[in-house]
C-alpha cells in the first residue's frame, strides 16, 4: 500500500463504477446497472493485488503468490451479456473463480460463477459476490484468498487486471506496478522478497537517486539507478532518506520515508517532493577576493 507519511494523496470521493458501460438493468445489491463489454478484457489477464501478489490457482485452491507468469496465474474473463457480471476462468485448469458452497472461502470450481466487477476512480477493481454482500480479498503475505464484507473499500479488496504483455510481465517481475496500482502517488510499497531486508526500488526513468537507511546496520548512502532495486539488512522498520544529485544551480530534492522490513519502497515521482537550494559554489577560476585593506 502507498505511504502517507511524506506526501498526501489526492483521492476522489466518487463512488466505484461497474465497468463496460453498456446499458443494462440493475441486477443485485451494489450493482450500478452497467454490463461489461466483451471487448473490454480480450485475452488472458494477470490479476494482482496492490502489493504485487498474483491471483493463482492450484487444483481447487486459490491463493496469492509472487509473480511467476505461469498459466496458473493467467485468467480469461467471460462477461455475461445479460447481467454484466463477469466469470473468471483459469487458463491452467479451466476452473472458475468462485466462493465455496458456504461462501466462507474462495475456490476453483467447474461451474461458471459470475462476479460483480467494480472500478474505482484510479482504475483499480473490486470483485463482489452477486448478492453484493462479500468482496474478494487477495492477501499479503501470500496465503489463501478470503472474503471481506462489502462495506470494506480499502486497498485489501482492490486489484489491477493487466494484459499478459512483455511490458506488464516486466513490471510484475520487478514489482514496479505504480503506474497501474498507484497512478496518483509519488511512492508506494510492494511485497518484498526478504522479511529481514528493506528494499528500495527506483521507478524513475533516467534519474539516479541516493538512499540511506537509519537503524542498526550500514548507514552508508548508496546510489540507486533507474530500475534498480537495492536492499539494506534490518531487523525492524527504519527511516529512509532519499535524495537526488545536486544540480548545477545547487538545487536538490530530498525526502524521508518509512522503510518497512519485508517490503519494497518504490519511488516513482519526485514532482511532489520539497526542493531546497544549497550553497552556490563558484569555480576556482572565477573566484575573486576582496581587498581587506579597503574594509571599513
Amino acid at each position: 500500500m502507498p505511504g502517507t507519511n511524506s506526501v498526501s494523496r489526492q483521492v476522489s470521493d466518487s463512488a466505484p463504477q461497474s465497468v463496460g458501460l453498456e446499458a443494462g438493468p440493475p441486477q443485485g445489491k451494489g450493482e450500478a446497472g452497467n454490463t461489461l463489454s466483451t471487448s473490454h478484457f480480450h485475452g488472458p489477464r494477470f490479476i494482482s493485488n496492490l502489493e504485487g501478489l498474483m491471483l493463482e490457482v492450484f487444483d481447487e485452491i486459490v491463493f496469492s503468490r509472487r509473480f511467476s507468469g505461469g498459466w496458473n496465474q493467467q485468467w480469461l474473463l467471460q462477461p455475461d451479456g445479460q447481467t454484466g457480471r463477469v466469470a473468471f476462468v483459469s487458463l491452467h485448469n479451466g476452473k472458475y473463480l468462485a466462493p465455496d458452497s458456504q461462501q466462507k472461502s474462495v475456490a476453483a470450481v467447474r461451474i461458471a460463477f459470475h462476479w460483480i466487477v467494480l472500478m474505482d476512480d484510479q482504475g483499480r477493481y473490486s470483485l463482489c459476490t452477486p448478492d453484493g454482500d462479500l468482496k474478494l480479498s487477495l492477501p499479503t503475505p501470500p496465503t489463501a484468498c478470503s472474503f471481506s464484507p462489502s462495506t470494506v473499500d480499502d486497498d485489501t479488496v482492490k486489484f489491477i487486471i493487466l494484459e499478459t504483455t512483455p511490458s506488464t510481465q516486466q513490471c510484475l517481475t520487478s514489482g514496479s506496478i505504480g503506474q497501474y496500482a498507484y497512478p496518483n502517488s509519488s511512492f508506494y510499497y510492494t511485497y518484498g522478497p526478504d522479511p529481514s531486508r528493506i528494499h528500495i526500488c527506483n521507478d524513475l526513468p533516467g534519474a539516479t537517486l541516493f538512499a540511506a537507511v537509519s537503524g542498526q546496520g550500514s548507514n552508508t548512502q548508496w546510489p540507486v539507478g533507474p530500475g534498480v532495486n537495492e536492499h539494506w539488512n534490518r531487523k525492524a522498520d527504519a527511516l529512509v532518506h532519499i535524495s537526488t544529485p545536486i544540480s548545477e544551480t545547487g538545487e536538490q530534492s530530498a525526502q524521508v520515508y518509512e522503510g518497512k522490513v519485508g517490503r519494497t519502497l518504490h519511488i516513482q515521482n519526485l514532482d511532489l517532493q520539497v526542493r531546497w537550494r544549497g550553497i552556490n559554489f563558484v569555480p576556482t577560476e572565477k573566484t575573486t577576493y576582496a581587498d581587506p585593506s579597503r574594509a571599513a
